[in-house]
């Protein structure tokens, strides 16, 4: 595996959607190649039986690309006037178009043109850009990835954006440049980044090279899906905690934000419906998010927000954390208030981060999201969508395992008196 940092490619640095390798590739104009070719039909002569006539314009087009006369960056003539210059039907130009397209001798972008390839992607090159600072999740995301991927014969092009939209544009046309066949990529996450990243999306996904996502923020359900992704499966992971506090007595829960992304959204929306299904009252919602205060305009202090947990009537037992770093805030808080978890009140998150067996007395309860499943199952995508340029966008989704340590309690009281 190659490692590059976010400035390692800054003489490729052109802006996806505004230049790049295919952006740039208009060196020369479709009208200027006409006199070129006015002896180019296929006539009968040069046509073999044998052979198709979209294999035969396929084989014309590659020799053009060998002898130079459609150089890396030229656009060139539209499916018609190819089919006027072959002496041949509109038909076969446009197979042969898709058949030198999959080999990657040309690029097509909607509503601009064909143009000859800048550089043939080298067949077992991948690239994976990571963009986000929650680097420990996703570097074992890497490991799944390359894991899969070397098993499959490719290498790995590593990169690292630094959290930095402009960064991530700015590599990913480097990794086009160098060859890569494919990028798989984590994406800066939050509600800041959305339109961003949906850009992003659209603008490679015209560049034509395959591009998979490893996230918890896919597009919301407002926006179709255009890109394949390997997510976690956050309704079931937060159905499966809930179930898991219901199950030990506790049946006034709270549900803790810490900052927004559709997979905390979806564990949110998990923990609601387990809840409702239990005929549990309506979990209580708080938000410690800078970002949810610029959504919503309203976000909580944690101190305070425990202390009216504990106040209210029947108190709140349990509060699940959106993330192990927005339950780590309440163990901190709780502390400065001389609160005991669990003996006070019960806490548990998600994704078992490498601290939380240390939290606390015991460690915290989580839920282990597999991000290195994560990784194989982009891999998997990738490769496939490699392979079968025209396959529609797949999403991948990774539930996890409740990981059970000392931060919940056993309420038997409670337990006794529901089923009184």
């Amino acid at each position: 595996m190659v490692y590059c940092g976010s400035t390692c490619m800054q003489t490729a640095a052109f802006a996806v959607g505004d230049g790049g390798p295919i952006a740039r590739a208009t060196a020369r104009n479709p009208a200027e190649m006409d006199a070129d070719m006015a002896d180019d039909q296929l006539t009968p002569e040069t046509l073999n039986a044998a052979q198709p006539k979209n294999m035969a314009v396929a084989a014309k087009m590659r020799e053009f690309l060998a002898q130079g006369r459609w150089a890396p960056g030229d656009q060139i003539p539209t499916a018609r006037q190819l089919a006027q210059m072959f002496g041949v039907s509109l038909s076969p130009v446009l197979q042969a178009l898709q058949i030198l397209e999959k080999e990657g001798l040309l690029l097509r972008r909607a509503r601009v043109g064909t143009f000859v390839a800048e550089r043939r992607a080298k067949k077992d090159l991948l690239a994976f850009i990571t963009a986000t600072c929650d680097l420990e999740p996703y570097i074992h995301s890497l490991w799944g990835f390359e894991e899969e991927a070397n098993r499959r014969g490719y290498h790995i092009l590593f990169c690292n954006a630094n959290r930095v939209p402009e960064h991530l544009a700015q590599l990913a046309n480097a990794c086009i440049e160098q060859g890569a066949a494919g990028i798989a990529f984590t994406p800066p996450e939050g509600s800041f980044y959305m339109d961003w990243n949906r850009a992003f999306y659209k603008g490679v996904a015209e560049h034509g090279t395959p591009l998979v996502a490893i996230t918890s923020q896919p597009f919301p359900e407002e926006d179709p899906a255009i890109i394949s992704a390997a997510i976690p499966d956050g309704i079931w992971q937060g159905r499966r905690m809930a179930a898991h506090l219901i199950d030990q007595g506790h049946t006034h829960l709270a549900f803790l934000y810490g900052r927004w992304s559709c997979t905390i959204e979806d564990r949110k929306q998990g923990v609601i419906a387990e809840a409702k299904e239990r005929g549990l009252p309506p979990v209580d919602v708080r938000s410690v998010s800078p970002e949810e205060l610029l959504r919503t305009g309203e976000v909580y202090d944690v101190t305070a927000m425990l202390g009216d947990w504990l106040g209210q009537d029947p108190p709140i037992t349990a509060v699940v954390c959106c993330s192990d770093y927005a339950a780590r805030i309440v163990y901190e808080h709780a502390s400065t208030l001389g609160m005991s978890i669990p003996e006070d009140i019960a806490v548990v998150g998600f994704d078992d981060s490498s601290f939380a067996p240390l939290l606390g007395d015991g460690g915290l309860t989580t839920i282990r999201v597999s991000y290195i499943e994560m990784g194989r199952s982009a891999a998997e995508l990738l490769i496939a969508q490699i392979n079968d340029p025209g396959r529609p966008p797949r999403i991948l989704m990774s539930r996890g395992e409740l990981v059970v340590r000392k931060s919940c309690r056993f309420l038997p009281s409670q337990v006794e008196s529901d089923r009184s």
